[in-house]
Formats: C-alpha cells, sequence, structure tokens
C-alpha cells in the first residue's frame, strides 16, 4: 500500500481523499500522534473491514454520565462502534467517497483500536498512545464479537456469534437497563422480568462477558420484551458498583485531585 500521509482534519479533505489514489491520515490541528501511526493506517487500509472508516484514537473508557466502558476480547485489536469517530480517521478513497454521498451501505459504523495512536489531550480519562511498533490483527465487523451500537451496548449479532444459543433469536440488547424500549420480540436486560427463558449472573467485566461464559444468577435475564419491567435504581447502583470496582475508578478521579506532573517533580 502506498504511505499514508497525516493531512488536517477538515471534511472538505474528504473529497480530496475520494479523488486520489492512496488512503489517508485525516487529523484535527494539535492532536498527538503515535511515531508508528503508519503502520496501523496500512493495516486498516490492507482489506476491506466493513466499517465508514477507522479511528485513530481509541474508544474513551468513562464518559460523562455513562458507566465504564470496557470491551469484550474477542481476539482482534479492534473495536466497532457506532458512535463519533473525533477528530482522527484513516480513510481509503472509497469510504471518503461514501462518506460524501452517503448510501445504502454507509453503516455509521467505525474501527477503534485498542490501544489508541492518538489524543488530543481533552479527557481525563482517555487511554494511553501506543508507542512500539507492532503487528495489528484485526477481525472484520462481521467477524468480530466486539461490535457495540450508538449507546456502547454490544449487539445482537456480535453476541449471535459469541453464544451458539442466541444463533436463531430475535431479540435486543439493553445490559445496562437503561436503553429505549426495543422493538424485537425478545430481549437481553438488566431489567427486572417476570418471565425469564435464561438468567445470567453478574462475575465478569465487560458484562456481556457474563453472557458469553453463561456465569450463573439471575442479574441479567433473557426473555419476551413485553415481560420487562423499568430499571430499578438498586440494580442500577449495583452495576456501576462491579464496572467501577473493576475499572479502578478511584485512581483516575485521583489524578483529577492530584498536584499535575510538573508540580510532583518539582
Amino acid at each position: 500500500m502506498p504511505n499514508t500521509e497525516a493531512r488536517s482534519f477538515a471534511p472538505s479533505r474528504l473529497d480530496e481523499v475520494a479523488g486520489d489514489d492512496a488512503p489517508a491520515i485525516i487529523v484535527g490541528a494539535g492532536v498527538r500522534l503515535a511515531p508508528h501511526l503508519s503502520r496501523y493506517a496500512a493495516a486498516v487500509s490492507a482489506r476491506d473491514l466493513g466499517v465508514d472508516a477507522a479511528v485513530v484514537s481509541a474508544l474513551p473508557r468513562l464518559r460523562p454520565g455513562s458507566p465504564p466502558f470496557t470491551p469484550l476480547e474477542d481476539g482482534g485489536d479492534g473495536v466497532f462502534a457506532a458512535i463519533d469517530p473525533g477528530a482522527g480517521l484513516v480513510v481509503t478513497p472509497s469510504q471518503a467517497a461514501a462518506l460524501l454521498n452517503p448510501g445504502p451501505e454507509t453503516s455509521g459504523c467505525f474501527l477503534f483500536p485498542r490501544t489508541g495512536l492518538a489524543s488530543d489531550g481533552r479527557s481525563p480519562f482517555e487511554p494511553t498512545i501506543e508507542h512500539n511498533a507492532r503487528d495489528w490483527r484485526f477481525r472484520t465487523h462481521g467477524e468480530s464479537l466486539a461490535v457495540y451500537d450508538q449507546h456502547l451496548e454490544i449487539t445482537p449479532e456480535a453476541l449471535r456469534r459469541a453464544v451458539h444459543a442466541l444463533a436463531d433469536l430475535d431479540f435486543a440488547v439493553d445490559l445496562t437497563g437503561d436503553g429505549p424500549t426495543p422493538t424485537a420480540p425478545y430481549l437481553l436486560s438488566a431489567r427486572p422480568c417476570r418471565a425469564p427463558i435464561r438468567t445470567f449472573g453478574l462475575d465478569l467485566t465487560p458484562f456481556a462477558a457474563n453472557i458469553v461464559f453463561a456465569t450463573p444468577g439471575e442479574v441479567f435475564s433473557l426473555g419476551p420484551t413485553e415481560a420487562f419491567e423499568p430499571m430499578t435504581a438498586a440494580r442500577r447502583r449495583a452495576l456501576r458498583h462491579h464496572l467501577s470496582r473493576s475499572f479502578d475508578l478511584c485512581e483516575y478521579v485521583g489524578q483529577l485531585v492530584r498536584p499535575n506532573a510538573a508540580t510532583r517533580r518539582s
């Protein structure tokens, strides 16, 4: 693949990429880049991974008003999510053309690296930047178990690939218990359920791992959608406590109240 180059981020630059014959790295002003970003760009551009574009920064592990996020491990170096990609992309000419003129094949889903290759320094909870050269391994969108929607809920398609018993079931996913009311006939959720077909416990992180490994317990339920009741405050607290404990949130909060790095060195 031809060498990629870093370009200033602006939607108008997609025209240039669409009319070119090589992928491009498009980043915003003031974004810090990993020294081996070009290797990542080459890897995500080498084949069709089934996304609108590849992102250069990792998914934030904590977002305001949301519980800590940890993606499901699936042996690949990427996570697929239908959220704002931020100010840094690796875009092929065909992807740029599709982003400029969205059609049926435009999914709104982006590939994020599990370890970021760029940072704008705006979030105190942003993961680290990859420093060393590495060989990237990527599953396609249709193969990965780490595929998430706009609410960072794992998708039913990803769970069907991971759990054979779910392969033929039409269900929606609301593991946090705070999602919108689904239209699917079945639901997998932390909400109380009057008639569960199957239940799962809460020993593992992320939540989806409890479904994949069939953790015994009664925290998550699979059942008819109409059998679910509204989420309770007690259940919501239990879920957040579990995630925060696994995430080690206290360490991150401590960083906000400590002196900055320059002060500590003085």
